[in-house]
């Protein structure tokens, strides 16, 4: 599996300590693919759960268009 990403604009640093789980009140659609939240100073950034990502891939109608 591979990931294709169209831009990046800041490359950040975490520490695992400010990392947070994820809300009860994030859109189900972002908690779905969440790993863990970090809160900026004006903004909510979402941890994606890459292996969950890739996980979804595997559904029938991905492996359809694959294979």
């Amino acid at each position: 599996y591979s990931l294709i990403i169209d831009s990046v604009r800041d490359v950040l640093a975490i520490d695992r300590d400010s990392l947070e789980s994820v809300p009860a009140t994030l859109d189900p659609s972002w908690r779905s693919v969440a790993s863990h939240i970090h809160k900026l100073k004006d903004r909510l950034l979402v941890i994606l759960d890459v292996p969950q990502l890739l996980e979804m891939a595997k559904t029938p109608a991905a492996r359809k268009s694959t294979g």
